[in-house]
């Protein structure tokens, strides 16, 4: 009777210690997998901000000095060009590249002569209407009205036909 319970008894323990074997065997391959991983997250090229302290008044006359804090912002100003989605908000979806653009400075002139001599290569052999030409304008610092917004489009508009004609 004593080999009949030790029999019973290894016929439901054995199966239970495989199960457990092959348990922790697939827990000890995923452990392995994640520790052999390594996972690099890019960091954005996000505006550097500075934040420091400035005396005011100086105790001159008995006026007690003031330390109060200042702010500076340096951004990324001289544009880029994307090839896939990144955290500044290009419209884009990864099929085409963007481009960010600053409006003014040698930045701006020589990403102008650029676009001036592709429009140049692409212009050749068009009709004498020309191509169409999409433009978004997109304004980093607020448009009080429609009219000034108008304003900056008519400015925009001149400037791009300057850009066009030097090339």
């Amino acid at each position: 009777a004593s080999e009949k319970m030790e029999s019973a008894k290894l016929a439901i323990i054995n199966p239970l210690r495989d199960a457990k074997d092959t348990v922790l065997g697939f827990v000890g391959e995923i452990i392995t997998g994640f520790a052999n991983m390594k996972i690099e997250i890019p960091k954005p090229r996000l505006p550097k901000i500075n934040v420091g302290t400035t005396t005011l008044f100086g105790g001159e006359g008995g006026i007690p000095s003031i330390s109060v804090p200042t702010f500076d912002v340096t951004w990324h100003k001289t544009g880029g060009v994307f090839t896939k989605p990144v955290i500044a908000g290009n419209a884009g979806f990864g099929d085409v590249e963007e481009a960010i653009v600053p409006f003014e400075g040698p930045h701006a002139a020589r990403i102008a002569g650029l676009i001036a001599d592709a429009l140049d290569s692409r212009l050749t052999g068009q009709q004498a209407a020309g191509p169409v030409i999409n433009q978004t304008v997109n304004y980093n610092t607020p448009v009080n009205s429609p009219s000034e917004s108008a304003r900056r489009n008519k400015q925009a508009l001149i400037d791009l036909g300057r850009g066009l004609s030097m090339g």
